[in-house]
């Protein structure tokens, strides 16, 4: 598989054949991101379900953008608490800063 880093540009699919893309998941955390984005390509099969996992969240800007980008972030964590699997990694991953905040 090979990879593509993405500055400032639009977002693109994150999973596109032997193609990632890596950017970010959750607003301004690109650690989190990228380890997030590994563990989705290691334990699902597909790309459909791999990007509903990791849609692009897009880097704030300006005030406006905090809109768009909670608006993403908040859509990629309904997916994530609907995957049990995915929600034990994430209590388990020292990366997600949110994992002290799930109910098991």
């Amino acid at each position: 598989m090979q990879c593509r880093r993405v500055g400032k540009a639009a977002p693109v699919t994150v999973f596109d054949g032997d193609w990632i893309t890596l950017q970010s998941v959750r607003g301004c955390q690109q650690v989190f991101s990228s380890s997030l984005i590994a563990y989705v390509e290691a334990r699902y099969g597909d790309d459909a379900t791999r990007n509903r996992l990791c849609q692009p969240v897009p880097h704030p800007n300006t005030d406006l953008d905090w809109l768009t980008t909670t608006l993403a972030e908040q859509t990629n964590q309904i997916s994530w608490f609907e995957d049990p699997d995915l929600m034990d990694w994430m209590c388990a991953a020292r990366l997600d800063l949110m994992r002290h905040m799930y109910a098991r």
